[in-house]
């Protein structure tokens, strides 16, 4: 096998959970509230929906194939063009998505906290230090996630106790005021979040104990969507119809906590959160890259292709993304579009393979009992 370490499913949850809550919590409310205003958390609970459904798709067909990702069993279910063909838009589709996170969290940084530092430079840091994780390998990543996992939510809890003081609860109402529609549209954006559950069809065969993997799967898409759902109610709550004015909410919501003149600042802590979930999410879909572009080559170890992928990380990341504008613009109908497409459809269409698949062993089987 291309990696040989193991994690637990716990530790498989938490890593999904640390690393979508991490960005979802900074980008989500403000995209998705262009469509559902006021109704944000009904788009985010629509949009969850999924992430059920692909944590359910990834564990079924990891029943059918318990020792394979989703590049080798594509091929297996759909031939070899049509596999390699499937695997290399699944692969395109993971850097894409990661050189969008990492052009999010570099222009964040620089935006908000390091204004005169190259851009170049706040990406190739991260990404450097990404490498080394993910050269360790996925326990390595499952232990970094445990590790990060309290403190990032003790800080955000922090965060949003100090927030209370400041809050409207009637800037919430009315419910649905426009009807079921905008709720409908703003969660095709958090699909896109909710979608990246996806990737555990990369980390399953590397768990220990992958019966449970089901069950600690859909409990990571509901505390995830319970994080952004507290977030996004209290963000609404402070800031009202003002809160799609702001690119990164959360970070000016918490330069509004001040409290006796002494607790000031505390954006620093967002930057904290910031940092150590942003470097969660670029290793995860870092490592899934460069393991499924090593199958995929059917390479016997995937560490040779770390360096290089990452230096292709960051050359896609400002080609693809030239500045700050064309990155917001890019959470836009065509990029909803291309993400939903991919996270739901490579789904349906290897189930339904996979489904035919079995269907059609049991009856080879059938036919070879009843010739003996």
């Amino acid at each position: 096998m291309i990696e040989k370490r193991k994690i637990t499913s716990a530790q498989m949850a938490i890593i999904m959970y640390t690393s979508i809550t991490s960005t979802g919590i900074l980008l989500l409310p403000s995209a998705a509230f262009q469509y559902a205003k006021r109704d944000i958390w009904l788009a985010l609970i629509i949009g969850a929906a999924l992430g059920l459904f692909t944590v359910f798709a990834a564990c079924r067909l990891h029943q059918y194939f318990p020792k394979k990702t989703l590049i080798q069993y594509s091929e297996q279910l759909l031939g070899r063009f049509a596999g390699k063909l499937i695997g290399f838009i699944y692969i395109f589709f993971v850097i894409y998505l990661n050189s969008f996170i990492l052009r999010e969290y570099s222009e964040s940084i620089i935006s908000n906290f390091l204004s005169s530092t190259p851009l170049f430079i706040v990406m190739g840091s991260m990404v450097f230090v990404c490498s080394l994780g993910v050269r360790s390998g996925i326990e390595v990543l499952g232990r970094c996630a445990q590790i990060f996992m309290p403190v990032i939510v003790l800080l955000f809890l922090l965060i949003l106790i100090l927030l209370i003081p400041e809050l409207e609860p009637l800037n919430i109402l009315p419910v649905m005021e426009n009807g079921i529609i905008p709720p409908i549209k703003g969660s095709l954006v958090a699909m896109i979040w909710f979608g990246e559950y996806i990737l555990i069809s990369s980390l399953l065969p590397f768990v220990s104990d992958p019966n449970k993997g089901l069950k600690n799967g859909m409990t990571s898409v509901l505390a995830t969507l319970s994080a952004i759902v507290m977030v996004s109610l209290v963000i609404l709550s402070l800031f009202g119809q003002l809160m799609g004015d702001y690119l990164f909410p959360v970070i000016v919501a918490a330069r509004y906590i001040s409290i006796a003149d002494f607790v000031e600042h505390v954006e620093a802590i967002i930057m904290a959160i910031w940092v150590l979930g942003a470097f969660m999410k670029i290793s995860l879909f870092y490592y899934v890259t460069v393991l499924e572009t090593a199958q995929w080559f059917k390479l016997s170890d995937y560490r040779p292709l770390v360096f290089p992928l990452g230096l292709l990380l960051v050359i896609f990341c400002r080609w693809i993304f030239p500045n700050l504008q064309q990155l917001i613009e890019s959470v836009g109908l065509a990029f909803t579009a291309f993400s939903v497409s991919i996270e739901i459809g490579l789904p349906v269409l290897l189930l339904i393979s996979a489904f035919i698949f079995q269907k059609l062993r049991q009856n080879k089987g059938n036919q070879r009992n009843e010739s003996v």
